[in-house]
């Protein structure tokens, strides 16, 4: 009788690999577990391992990104939101709930977790995965928000455009300018951080923003930056460059709607300000 076992494919192997490191990390930890184990286990032969990924961190990440995607797919198809968790509570509870979510839905990143802040053999990528393992719920809750705000024209809900620029911002030692292209109706069509700057100034180049705006047909867009002094209120080189920005971006039909200060969990909008 011929067999009906499907021919094992790429996609396959490279599944097992994954569900085979996720557990072995998690029995073992991320330091003590080398690709040897990992092919043993599979039964396949380490070369092939490099073949689908470049090291074990590499590895790591895939089972990091498969995640958030498994996770944000089981949250559209539930219905429900992870804003729900930052209701009332407030930003930071609402980061410090997302993380304990994350723990329960998959252990294995709660002791991968603690093997990093152990810092066993002093192992930066262990400590870079602790920095990692954050920045999932972080990701989660910042894919949550983008979304809401590619449904509906962002300024119509302001405290989501908040809390994902307060969200975004958080914990950056460095100020950064960001960029959030607009379709005609105010609906988000992507977000970029243009520039990057020192602890208390970024170089901004208007003609990157008209560039990016015709390369995504925007018709309008909203800027942000933040400060890391903690230090929310506009500084008038902010509202000179506000202006510039404003005008660089008329010529090309395109309107600039606002212009956001971070800092910590103040938010200053320019428009409320009729700064802009």
């Amino acid at each position: 009788m011929p067999s009906t076992d499907r021919p094992q494919t790429p996609a396959d192997t490279r599944e097992r690999i994954l569900a085979v490191a996720e557990q072995l990390f998690a029995d073992k930890g991320f330091a003590s577990t080398g690709i040897d184990a990992i092919a043993r286990q599979v039964g396949i032969a380490k070369s092939v391992i490099y073949y689908h990924f470049r090291n074990k961190r590499a590895i790591l990440d895939a089972i990091i990104e498969r995640f958030i995607d498994e996770t944000m797919s089981q949250k559209r198809e539930a219905g429900g939101r992870l804003q729900d968790l930052m209701s009332a509570a407030g930003l930071d509870s609402g980061l410090h709930l997302a993380i304990q979510y994350m723990e329960n839905r998959l252990p294995v990143l709660r002791i991968l977790a603690r093997e990093a802040l152990q810092g066993r053999g002093g192992s930066s990528p262990l400590l870079r995965f602790w920095d990692n393992n954050v920045s999932v719920a972080r990701e989660l809750l910042l894919r949550d928000l983008r979304e809401q705000m590619a449904r509906g024209p962002a300024m119509i809900s302001p405290q989501v455009l908040r809390d994902w620029l307060r969200l975004y911002c958080a914990g950056l030692e460095h100020e950064v300018f960001l960029v959030l292209y607009l379709d005609a109706n105010h609906r988000l069509i992507a977000h970029e951080e243009l520039f990057r700057g020192t602890l208390t100034q970024t170089s901004v180049y208007p003609r990157e923003l008209v560039k990016g705006a015709l390369a995504r047909n925007a018709a309008a867009l909203a800027v942000a930056h933040n400060h890391p002094s903690g230090q929310a209120e506009p500084s008038r080189a902010d509202e000179f460059l506000t202006q510039t920005l404003k005008s660089a971006l008329s010529l090309v039909d395109v309107r600039v709607i606002d212009h956001f200060v971070v800092a910590g969990d103040q938010v200053v909008s320019f428009a409320e300000r009729g700064l802009i």
